[in-house]
């Protein structure tokens, strides 16, 4: 599963040499995590 806010046209990094840990939004993960997983929930009870 992937979750995208369309990083990849906005970010020079994404999916390139540059793209490195230090670049990912630590802050925000934590807040999209729980939607994700209940998405996976919600699309294996279908």
């Amino acid at each position: 599963m992937m979750l995208t806010d369309t990083a990849d046209f906005r970010n020079p990094h994404c999916h390139g040499s540059g793209d490195t840990w230090d670049k990912l939004d630590y802050a925000v993960m934590p807040r999209l995590t729980p939607a994700l997983a209940e998405t996976l929930v919600q699309l294996a009870r279908d």
